[in-house]
């Protein structure tokens, strides 16, 4: 395995891994009968039973859920990235900014 494939492969695992489960989730608030709080608290209810049927739903507004919660983790990834403080250990804060 490349180095470039296992850096994609671990960058795509979160990523994958919240996409399934808002999948699931959006396709337990599409199956759970009710509205307002007693749709959301039914829904609650039967979170535990979530994995029971681990087969991701194809249906197109639980794709859109889980794409859009992806789309925000992976924002709030790269946004956290561009924005990380460079440090070098036993060095002044600032200097591995300059360093060459």
């Amino acid at each position: 395995m490349t180095p470039t494939l296992k850096k994609h492969l671990l960058y795509a695992a979160p990523l994958l891994i919240f996409f399934y489960i808002a999948n699931l989730i959006a396709k337990q608030w599409r199956l759970t009968a009710g509205s307002g709080l007693i749709r959301l608290s039914a829904m609650l209810a039967a979170l535990p039973h979530l994995f029971q049927n681990p087969i991701p739903s194809l249906h197109p507004a639980d794709l859109l859920f889980a794409l859009l919660c992806a789309g925000i983790l992976l924002a709030v990834l790269a946004y956290k990235a561009k924005n990380a403080k460079k440090f070098r250990p036993d060095v002044e804060y600032g200097s591995a900014r300059w360093s060459a």
